[in-house]
């Protein structure tokens, strides 16, 4: 946490859960207290015309181990009001001076300011779009960005834009608005409004340190309007600080622990929603927008399927399921997703894209050997309308190790495709044979298969109960 007096001498605290704070730095003109993930805590400070964008590691002992990633140098006097950190882990500060304006990094170095960018070729930063002058403060988080004004002298709307977008914030929309009211009293958000954190999609922090009276507000914006109630008031109760940071030293927890609903838990392994309309993609990618994915699956039944082999996989720390298959592979798998893209299959379903975490990541659910047993009276048969998963490139053991992963597996079916005539019979299309494993979760119906050589099919042990 940090915290300014009247005197503008700062302070960053580092709080426990039981027992007293200690202070990190010597006093200082600190602003924009943030945590980078990478366990050092973010800031800036400001002396004369010139500011640094400072990193330290949070088990800090000596002010020497902290790390200049970015100055900035003006001519004129400003004041950095906030900072913060693009997808790809850049910073983002907001200057307030005649023209008060945000500006993002893409690389370390000095910038030397003048009205709408860096005097530097290539220049180290770039301005947000000027029309979002009066804006000094930007967060990040599910996805989007939220403007406001930070410690403005009248409260403005919080903004929301998608941060992907070539110019940020091109489209923006209100989500917390000049004229909304605070439980449990009956006080609007004043003139002293400070940080915005983001909790989830629809839970925002706010730090409101109007009227000599520090609090820490949460909004939920799924509301119109937004409906906001106080948490936290100032642990200061002197009155002669200002909170003006907060941020939380174990955000994947505070991100996850209001909005989402638990599935079922086997052996004490669960899932719990994590963000919906999403995908996972890699921030530091030189271009485009590759998701974060190492494995995906498009002809899988249902997301009992996608979840069963998640949960099986110690890689596999959070999986999307699609509703629906035109244009995305429905089952994916993450290891990390720390960074989030609005996804372009919104439009084929009004659900979206779901992702899902792990309870308990790099870990597996116990896998039961389930026996099979050989149906020879099934040779060149294929199970019809009951198929839930195929794998189009698998080994025999792989293909058997599916069917006790997954629950509803009752059959195996494995195709030999490496035998030097193997492909389709008739006039079958070649799709119809290029997969290698599928499982299926009965087969009373059966129709000859399109495939040569025939499939072998296996009958499953019942799976535990």
């Amino acid at each position: 946490m940090s915290s300014q007096s009247p005197t503008n001498d700062g302070y960053i605290v580092q709080c426990p859960g039981v027992g007293p704070c200690k202070a990190l730095l010597p006093s200082g003109a600190y602003q924009g207290l943030k945590l980078d993930g990478q366990g050092n805590f973010c800031f800036t400070e400001t002396v004369t015309n010139q500011a640094e964008v400072k990193c330290c590691p949070l088990t800090l002992s000596n002010p020497s181990e902290c790390t200049v990633l970015n100055t900035f140098v003006s001519q004129q006097a400003f004041d950095v009001v906030s900072l913060n950190f693009s997808p790809e882990g850049h910073p983002i500060i907001g200057l307030s001076s005649d023209s008060t304006s945000i500006w993002r990094c893409k690389m370390t170095g000095t910038c030397t300011l003048s009205t709408n960018e860096c005097q530097e070729s290539p220049p180290t930063c770039e301005r947000f779009d000027q029309s979002l002058q009066g804006y000094n403060d930007v967060t990040f988080g599910s996805g989007n960005y939220y403007l406001f004004a930070d410690f403005s002298v009248v409260f403005k709307e919080v903004l929301k834009c998608i941060a992907d977008e070539p110019s940020p914030c091109a489209q923006t929309e209100v989500v917390i608005g000049e004229d909304v009211e605070v439980t449990p009293e009956p006080r609007q958000l004043g003139v002293r409004f400070g940080a915005v954190l983001v909790e989830n999609k629809t839970s925002l922090l706010v730090v409101d340190s109007s009227e000599d009276d520090p609090r820490v507000v949460r909004c939920d914006t799924s509301k119109s309007p937004a409906q906001c109630k106080v948490i936290l008031q100032d642990p200061d109760p002197s009155g002669n600080n200002v909170l003006h940071d907060v941020a939380f030293a174990n955000a994947a927890s505070a991100t996850t622990t209001t909005t989402t609903t638990t599935t079922n838990a086997t052996n004490g392994l669960s899932f719990a929603v994590f963000e919906q309309g999403f995908y996972c993609y890699d921030a530091g990618a030189a271009e485009g927008m590759p998701s974060t994915s190492y494995r995906s699956l498009k002809e899988i039944e249902s997301r009992d399927e996608c979840e069963d082999l998640c949960a099986a996989d110690v890689q596999c720390n959070y999986y999307s399921w699609y509703p629906t298959t035109a244009r995305c592979d429905r089952c994916v798998f993450y290891n990390t997703c720390k960074y989030l893209r609005r996804s372009v299959c919104l439009d084929e379903s009004s659900e979206g894209p779901t992702i899902y975490k792990k309870s308990s990541e790099n870990t597996t659910r116990p896998v039961t050997h389930r026996s099979l047993v050989v149906r020879a009276d099934l040779n060149g048969a294929y199970c019809q309308g009951t198929e839930v998963l195929s794998v189009p490139v698998a080994t025999q053991d792989e293909c058997q190790r599916n069917c006790s992963v997954v629950s509803s597996c009752q059959f195996v079916a494995y195709y030999f495709l490496e035998h030097d005539k193997a492909g389709p019979v008739e006039d079958a299309p070649p799709t119809a044979c290029n997969v290698q494993c599928r499982l299926f979760s009965g087969c009373t119906s059966t129709v000859k298969s399109f495939c040569y050589p025939p499939a072998i099919i296996w009958e499953a042990s019942p799976s535990a109960p």
